[in-house]
């Protein structure tokens, strides 16, 4: 760390002192000047260091102080360029490296679409729900600078006490096996599913208590009807979630056993633009911040966001139909008899067969059925895919799975196809890789992952003879293939 930015950081933690003791407002503006001062020269020492690509983002942000002391920090869409926004009083309880940590926690936050993609899930504002995807969304952003931290020993930052990662977040919602380094939609469907296993116990238990009262009241008769559960407002389920949704108040607020490290100001009030817009935006300002960026830092983007910015310049995007037919007959299954080969033991022999390699082509196909494919798209694919095959000696396995394998089956012909899927439930790519790994008759195969491309960070490596991921776009949206590496070609279903 440079020694301007040491003496900056003494000056303004004295200043916070100070305002602390006295509550004099020239002190508050004092820490506020000197903290603008103090982030100024962390931006340019950021933007020095070639290991880290965050000053290329944090230069085009505007910074802004605020003083409502529930914010810690946040980025504001309210309108374009996006605004850092701090409360320097609260960031001065951390260290200088703490708060570069903090920084760079917003950012990622905001290159990764989180402020869109809680409207997508939130429409009306639900105060409970925007709680949740707080958490969910920390853990994910967390997990990643965690990694990046023990990855390449980052000397500028440091990770705050008490934040909310992986295993914290399993700790606060009690759920056991939770994966670290995934996407925030992979912690908020544990959440989801969590809450909707506890609400059913609930309905459960007051269901049978309201059999056994009633039972009780009415004697031997059995005609006591059906207990409303789910419209009661004064039921105890009712008020156990009102319950719930207060406790996780108080542990954000640092009342319980972990505390957040930040505040955010999601559901803004003031924010007139629009979730088309934002993300339009978004892309502008990714863009604009990689623009300049080293072939070394550019290379330290995550896949998934250098494949976003590959999007966003329109670079051409593989035809994966190509793909397959460049791929037909590559696959050696054994050989087979002709008279148009001498054999290569008794060439004079002309009476002998000799042999040709018996090129099969051995696909398996994965459809991620969390919703991401209308049965529309999955005729459209496998009528493309036959007519490829047509004329081919091919052998086809279709999996199906949302967050667990749900259906596996071959087809010979288009009419074998089974357009209505089961599943529609959360994203995961790992049950059908294991799947696919733990089946040796896959070794030969080509693998084609038609999904959404929103899952998880990692997966184990797919024992197959080649992979293609193929995106499909959903409601509109081009989502960027969350693995980081992908052991494969990464292309879109051309519309």
């Amino acid at each position: 760390m440079t020694g301007i930015i040491v003496d900056l950081y003494k000056d303004y933690i004295k200043a916070s002192k100070e305002f602390k003791r006295s509550n004099s407002l020239n002190f508050l503006n004092e820490t506020e000047s000197l903290f603008l001062k103090l982030l100024k020269e962390i931006k340019n020492y950021l933007i020095e260091r070639k290991d880290s690509y965050y000053g290329n983002f944090l230069v085009n942000l505007k910074v802004k102080t605020s003083r409502d002391d529930k914010l810690l920090a946040c980025v504001s869409s309210e309108t374009y360029p996006f605004s850092l926004v701090c409360n320097p009083i609260n960031l001065s309880l951390y260290s200088i490296e703490e708060i570069i940590f903090i920084i760079c926690h917003e950012i990622e936050h905001l290159i990764f679409n989180h402020l869109v993609l809680l409207n997508e899930l939130n429409p009306y504002n639900n105060p409970k729900i925007t709680n949740l995807f707080n958490y969910a969304a920390d853990a994910s952003v967390n997990d990643r600078l965690i990694s990046e931290q023990n990855r390449w020993s980052y000397d500028f930052i440091k990770i705050p006490k008490n934040i909310i990662d992986s295993p914290s977040f399993a700790s606060i919602f009690k759920i056991k096996n939770v994966k670290s380094n995934q996407n925030c939609l992979y912690y908020y469907n544990l959440i989801k599913e969590k809450e909707i296993e506890e609400e059913n116990k609930t309905k459960e238990e007051l269901f049978n208590q309201k059999l056994e009262e009633q039972g009780e009241g009415a004697g031997v008769s059995s005609d006591y009807g059906t207990p409303s559960l789910g419209n009661d407002k004064n039921s105890d389920s009712n008020s156990q979630e009102e319950n719930s949704g207060e406790n996780i108040a108080n542990s954000k607020n640092g009342q319980g056993k972990h505390r957040e490290i930040t505040d955010h100001d999601w559901n803004n009030e003031e924010d007139t633009l629009d979730d088309n817009s934002k993300e339009v935006l978004v892309k502008k300002f990714i863009e604009k911040s990689t623009k300049d960026m080293g072939s070394f830092t550019r290379g330290l983007l995550p896949v998934n966001l250098s494949e976003e910015l590959d999007q966003i310049r329109g670079k051409n995007v593989i035809d994966w139909k190509k793909l397959l037919k460049n791929f037909v007959g590559s696959v050696n299954d054994g050989y087979k008899k002709t008279f148009y080969r001498l054999n290569r033991r008794q060439p004079e022999r002309f009476d002998l067969f000799g042999r040709l390699p018996n090129k099969i082509i051995d696909i398996v196909v994965c459809i991620d059925t969390s919703g991401s494919m209308s049965n529309e798209q999955i005729k459209e694919i496998f009528n493309e895919m036959f007519a490829i095959l047509k004329l081919k000696k091919f052998h086809l396995t279709v999996i199906e799975c949302d967050a667990k394998v749900n259906k596996v089956y071959e087809a010979k012909k288009i009419t074998d196809i089974q357009t209505k899927v089961l599943g529609r439930g959360g994203t995961c790519f790992t049950p059908a890789i294991e799947y696919i790994n733990n089946h040796k008759e896959f070794r030969q195969s080509l693998m084609l992952y038609f999904t959404d491309g929103d899952g998880e960070n990692s997966i184990p490596k797919p024992k197959t003879y080649k992979n293609m991921w193929i995106l499909v776009q959903f409601k509109g949206r081009n989502y960027p293939l969350s693995i980081e590496k992908p052991y494969g070609i990464v292309t879109r279903l051309n519309k």
